[in-house]
Parts: C-alpha cells; sequence; structure tokens
C-alpha cells in the first residue's frame, strides 16, 4: 500500500474517532457506534498492512485497541452487554496474538495487556457475566506473561 493511502487512513481514522466521540458525548450513541466501527473497520485495514505500519510508524496496535474500547463503551451505554464483553475479549486477544509473533516491543506489549485484561476481567466481574473462552484465555495468559507478571494481575483483579 502505497504512503499516502496509509496516512490517509490513519488520519481519517482520527477524524471517525473524534466525531464519533463528540456524538457519544452527547448521548448520541447510535451515531457514535456508527463512527466507531467506521474507524474499526479503517484500524483493520491498517492491520492487514503491517509492513506499511511499521515502516511509517503508524501506531495500529493502538487505534486497535482504542477502536474496540470505544465500541465496548458504546455498547455498554447501548446495553448490548455480550457485544461490549465480545469487543474487550477481541483487544486481548489480538494483543496475546502479537506477543506470539513477537512483532512487536515485549515491554509495550506487557503493558497493554495488563491494561485490557484488567479492563476485561473487570466488566465481566461487574456485569455478573460468564467467560468465554475462559480456559483458553488463562492458557494463552500463562504462556505469554512471566509468572510474576500474571500474579500481578490476580492481585488487581481480585482485590
Amino acid at each position: 500500500m502505497s504512503d499516502t493511502c496509509v496516512n490517509h487512513i490513519e488520519n481519517y481514522w482520527k477524524i471517525l474517532t473524534e466525531d464519533a466521540n463528540e456524538s457519544f458525548k452527547k448521548g448520541k450513541y447510535e451515531l457514535a457506534l456508527e463512527g466507531y466501527l467506521n474507524a474499526l473497520y479503517r484500524a483493520e485495514v491498517l492491520n492487514n498492512n503491517l509492513s506499511d505500519c511499521f515502516r511509517l510508524k503508524v501506531p495500529f496496535l493502538q487505534l486497535y485497541i482504542v477502536s474496540h474500547n470505544n465500541l465496548a463503551n458504546c455498547y455498554e451505554k447501548l446495553n448490548l452487554i455480550e457485544k461490549s464483553e465480545e469487543s474487550l475479549r477481541k483487544v486481548v486477544f489480538f494483543i496475546l496474538y502479537f506477543f506470539e509473533k513477537k512483532l512487536i516491543n515485549q515491554e509495550e506489549m506487557n503493558s497493554e495487556l495488563k491494561k485490557s485484561v484488567v479492563t476485561y476481567l473487570n466488566f465481566i466481574k461487574s456485569n455478573n457475566l460468564q467467560m468465554k473462552d475462559e480456559n483458553l484465555f488463562f492458557e494463552l495468559l500463562r504462556r505469554y506473561t512471566k509468572e510474576t507478571e500474571l500474579q500481578k494481575l490476580n492481585t488487581l483483579i481480585y482485590a
């Protein structure tokens, strides 16, 4: 993909997200949802062009994470709790995928993983939900995190 296209997609993601954030702040959740879904699509296009994103230093990981977190918040406001849970879960699995591929700085990944796991598990707990793919979830966490990091997460979650 050309540099111009990649930069245009990133900039359009920013515009869509800012517009959706404004709609969200005004309580126009359906309109915000539409904007967040369009922004997520742009983040997914960038994720399909990783080499270009690395070369141009486009923060594709953050764009994807922010997109799904925005969607989760919007779904929650619309009382679409299962869709909210799904978006938060996708963030965790997305980060774990990059852990496995070792494409991104592990310290950055560790920080993002901690935040997303705590957010996801707190959401599950506060909404009295049953975790989907629970065995896979914790097996992957064990595989890609140090035992001490996993213990810290447990402390944060169950404190």
